[in-house]
């Protein structure tokens, strides 16, 4: 079992790739528009080319691994029941991937049309379906101080949107268009993480491993969809191509440059998810991912000079988001109306269930209960 100390250390700096990391595939990918560079399916296949290259971090485990399997034997050939985990193995993890697809494909679209702080905004919802999957799934009802944190930072997000509102009238019926697909977009997203979130723990398994057969198959199935998707669009647009963006990179140095950078920013940033998913839960995950909403908008505003006329909201916006996070996460205990009490209650609760999982290697929510009686039943 992982030390307290070790686990902050881990926890801190997997907290710190997530943020570094997401915000800086934000900012790259923003730079595609930008450039006239916006093509979704083939940018979805570049993400996955960066996953692929989780391979790099799991090989020299692999051979750790085999070796110190070699060593000793197993003498128990008594034959067990396997659980629904173990029959599905790491196929589950295609389903994972083509969630993963789904919801990029959209994103990559609507980047295309929203403002960078719309778009990040917008992403940031998938954590209002991460915490009903808590909520109804998981039975977990939020403490006091989560309550209060959640508030200030769905407040936080729609004072950001109002503001970029105000100040492009004349896009509203289009924004809200496109913010509907990003809702839909980070629903399946939610779905992803929630369904990598069990599985990691159920199956123990590597972080990079899930990563590489996530990359292999999602490469597979984008070539698999690009003449169907090609035919289709290519008489509105050559969004579709994969010899468009080619050409395109090959007579701009500087936007391959870029690519290159994008490309490895999210193995990255996808190896720290999914490590941060073992070793906490998906929301917890989800609030801090959320923080990069926080510098996108500041650099987007303030570096990039991209300054509308309501851009204050933004910025109180941005507090919004950055003070809800706090307070969720327990970073900023509040000493009034009970909210120091509820924050150590949930330390406490979060501390025993990760012990918990790691003693047992098991995930226990009332989904695990409803399988478990599913099973029952049918063997009798």
């Amino acid at each position: 079992m992982m030390e307290e100390r070790t686990y902050k250390k881990v926890k801190y700096l997997l907290t710190a790739g997530v943020v570094v990391f997401g915000t800086l595939s934000t900012l790259l990918s923003t730079l595609g528009p930008s450039n006239d560079f916006s093509y979704p399916l083939f940018q979805t296949f570049m993400m996955f080319i960066g996953e692929m290259l989780n391979i790099i971090i799991f090989l020299p485990k692999l051979l750790c691994r085999k070796r110190s399997t070699s060593v000793g034997s197993s003498y128990n050939n008594e034959p067990l029941k396997k659980n629904f985990s173990e029959r599905v193995g790491k196929s589950i993890y295609i389903l994972s991937m083509v969630l993963d697809f789904t919801s990029t494909i959209i994103e990559n679209y609507c980047m295309i049309k929203l403002h960078p702080s719309d778009f990040v905004c917008m992403k940031m919802t998938v954590t209002i379906y991460v915490l009903l999957y808590r909520i109804l799934i998981q039975k977990r009802k939020p403490y006091k101080h989560q309550w209060i944190g959640m508030f200030i930072y769905i407040s936080g997000i729609a004072l950001s949107i109002i503001g970029n509102y105000l100040a492009s009238s004349d896009e509203v019926n289009q924004n809200i268009s496109y913010m509907s697909l990003m809702l839909l977009a980070e629903l399946f997203q939610s779905l992803n993480i929630i369904l990598i979130e069990y599985f990691i723990w159920k199956q123990n398994a590597d972080p990079a491993e899930i990563n590489i057969i996530k990359g292999v198959s999602g490469m597979a199935l984008c070539g698999i969809c690009y003449y169907p998707i090609y035919e289709v669009t290519k008489k509105y647009t050559n969004n579709s191509s994969f010899i468009a963006p080619t050409e395109h990179l090959l007579k701009y140095h500087l936007m391959l440059f870029y690519m290159v950078l994008l490309v490895i920013d999210w193995s990255f940033f996808n190896y720290c998810m999914n490590r941060m998913l073992k070793i906490t839960e998906s929301l917890a995950f989800c609030t801090v991912n959320s923080a990069r909403v926080v510098i996108v908008s500041l650099i987007v505003i303030l570096a990039l000079g991209q300054i509308r006329e309501f851009y204050y909201l933004q910025i109180i916006g941005s507090c919004f988001i950055s003070l809800g996070l706090i307070i969720y996460n327990e970073l900023l205990i509040l000493p009034f109306f009970g909210f120091d009490k509820s924050a150590r209650l949930s330390i406490e609760e979060n501390k025993n269930i990760r012990k918990l999982r790691e003693k047992h290697n098991r995930w226990i929510t009332s989904l695990d209960r409803l399988l478990f009686e599913m099973e029952n039943k049918l063997s009798k």
